[in-house]
């Protein structure tokens, strides 16, 4: 642990950390420590009447770094866990002998490879066998296995089908194995060394004993498995996708490789288009399908892993204002239906359609931070309504701006400013230098007026920069007015209105241990943050503006010419244009005004977006 701010025992203020002894219990914890020497600690209230304000301090949790050890290959073989530690991992809690037997399982597989040259051949019973007393014998030299534990049908399984591909298990491998790859930053804790993980509970009971019929297709791994009448049934199906995104991608693959749909139908629908920064992980696009639908693109390229794959696209949403496109006569067409979308009314939807239709539902996707999957059958299991979890409860915009009190605030207040600055404001002004007739005719429908000036005060001031002849300089002054505006004024004004001291109606500090204060940052070229947000926004405003190369740390603070402000062909958005549509908006917001549309806070806002518009300064007192 590490302590800040305590009141009396000032001394643990200076320790860089200290390891805990013992957790008593939910509140109270004993440190490694002897602190006889120490000043004693102030217990004192600001209140009397209110306990909770009695104890003063900061305590942080400080994770403290380990090393692990992994053995070679050879080693590890004979010894599966790390020498530090005397347990498996362990996947199938109703099985905890499975890790064992895989293990044994693999050992055998070695043993009939380095004798044959190659793997036993499918279903067959001569060679399965063989390789099972190859295990039994491996298994004597590997610590913690006994005879015991072994499970020999499990053995006889890998042997049997250890020739076979399937795409589902591909991934799920692949998906661990990247995982285990970020792990080498040291930031997670990585697998103890192997991961045994079995599923034969997956394969019929039928075709445990029985001879595959294969024909020399590209499906025999899964007749060989799942047997020609399961393949013939999923060839035939009719299948609906809702999201072509990044699950939608794995989701498109992993048909088409197993040959869903190649005698039925995918219907596949996303009304989004293909942007560049979906290109690192939807794996089924590339740079020069920018723009396109994402349905549309999914499919086709379905179609490069298997001919035969089936699909029909649509680029529009699943709502109740759609149920003229897919009508009761589509959903009753379909054998199942596939969500992998993270739109959560979407999925309430679709939830809702197939319970009313019958149909099954496999959902995917991610809920906050969590990744979520689950199979809904009617009547059989719960829906998606009932089990979800409520992860996506948005932090109210107050919180974020004003009182922030959780890491979890924090990586959201970034996330909103970076979207704001350096995505939502360069599409607009996009979208606007397209058209500026048919931009404000729509936005004049959505917004007031004086959300429209603001939306056009934005774009006018991007547009300036776009057009400056030092877009350096113009991005500096930019990133500088950005700190004073986050980090200074609102914060000032915050505390203005909130002193330190302030207390609520019921007596009750405004500023607590949980709703901390904020500092005014002023700010100081010498500061290493400072400058590194400042750096960091004219990089980024670079890039929006496409203003040329990155700009280096060595460029920071020096003037330079910037080469070209836009890409060729690209066109250029008029801040004349922009400010005369400004002022043709504060004559409507003027017109509202007069009609009573706008109450006194609003007409205030209204009064300081104005004055911004036109140049001129405006009276602060009304926001003293």
């Amino acid at each position: 642990m590490k302590f800040s701010e305590v009141e009396g025992m000032v001394e643990l203020n200076s320790l860089p950390k200290i390891r805990v002894k013992r957790i008593k219990n939910a509140h109270c914890f004993e440190l490694d420590l002897d602190a006889t020497k120490f000043s004693p600690y102030s217990r004192y209230c600001l209140d009397s009447a209110y306990h909770s304000e009695c104890s003063k301090g900061m305590v942080e949790y400080v994770s403290v770094p380990h090393e692990m050890r992994f053995l070679p290959l050879s080693e590890s073989l004979k010894q599966p866990h790390p020498a530090s530690s005397s347990y498996w991992n362990v996947l199938d809690h109703t099985s905890f002998n499975n890790p064992k037997s895989i293990h044994a399982g693999l050992l055998g597989l070695i043993a009939f490879y380095e004798k044959h040259s190659r793997l036993p051949a499918l279903n067959n019973d001569s060679e399965s066998e063989e390789c099972l007393a190859f295990s039994l014998e491996a298994a004597k030299s590997v610590a913690d296995i006994a005879a015991r534990d072994l499970m020999e049908n499990t053995i006889r399984g890998m042997a049997r089908w250890a020739r076979v591909e399937v795409t589902s298990l591909c991934a799920s491998i692949g998906g661990v194995a990247a995982q285990e790859v970020l792990k080498f930053t040291g930031k997670y804790t990585p697998l103890g060394q192997w991961l045994h993980y079995g599923v034969l509970e997956s394969v019929p009971s039928a075709r445990l004993k029985a001879e595959p019929v294969l024909r020399g297709t590209r499906y025999d791994d899964y007749v060989a498995v799942f047997g020609e009448e399961q393949v013939g049934k999923w060839r035939k199906l009719r299948l609906f996708m809702v999201g072509a995104g990044a699950l939608g991608c794995e989701m498109i693959k992993g048909l088409a490789l197993m040959g869903v749909c190649a005698e039925g139908m995918l219907h596949c629908t996303d009304d989004d288009t293909i942007e560049p920064s979906n290109l690192n992980r939807q794996f089924l696009f590339g740079q020069d399908d920018i723009g396109k639908s994402k349905s549309a693109t999914a499919c086709k390229a379905g179609t490069r892993i298997n001919p035969e794959f089936k699909y029909t696209t649509y680029k529009s949403l699943v709502t109740p204002a759609t149920d003229d496109l897919f009508d009761e006569a589509f959903w009753e067409s379909l054998d199942a239906v596939i969500g992998a979308v993270d739109n959560m009314d979407a999925r309430y939807y679709v939830n809702s359609r197939c319970l009313w239709f019958n149909k099954p539902y496999l959902d995917s996707g991610t809920e906050g931070p969590s990744c979520h999957s689950l199979l809904v059958l009617s009547n059989l299991t719960s829906s998606y309504n009932q089990v979800s979890r409520s992860t996506n409860e948005r932090i109210p915009m107050c919180t974020l701006r004003n009182t922030p009190s959780r890491i979890e605030h924090v990586i959201e207040w970034a996330r909103v400013f970076f979207e704001e600055t350096f995505t939502l404001v360069p599409q607009l002004a996009l979208k606007f230098a397209k058209d500026p007739t048919e931009f404000l005719s729509e936005k004049k429908k959505t917004d007031s007026a004086s959300g429209l000036i603001q939306t056009l005060e934005q774009i006018a001031a991007f547009a300036e920069l776009k057009n400056a002849s030092k877009a350096l300089d113009g991005c500096a002054a930019y990133a500088r007015s950005v700190f004073e505006s986050k980090f200074n004024l609102a914060i000032t004004q915050l505390l203005t209105a909130y002193p330190l001291d302030y207390k609520d109606v019921m007596g009750m500090p405004f500023w607590t241990r949980t709703k901390r204060a904020p500092q005014i940052a002023t700010f100081d070229p010498k500061d290493q943050a400072h400058m590194n947000f400042i750096l960091a926004f004219v990089r980024l405003m670079f890039r929006a503006l496409r203003a040329g190369e990155p700009i280096g740390p060595e460029q920071a603070g020096k003037a330079i010419e910037a080469a070209s402000l836009a890409s060729a062909g690209a066109e250029k958005v008029n801040s004349r244009a922009v400010r005369k549509l400004i002022e043709e908006s504060k004559d409507e917001a003027a017109k509202e005004q007069s009609v009573g549309k706008f109450d006194s806070g609003e007409e205030a806002a209204i009064s300081s977006l104005f004055s911004r518009a036109s140049g001129t300064p405006h009276d602060n007192s009304q926001f003293s």
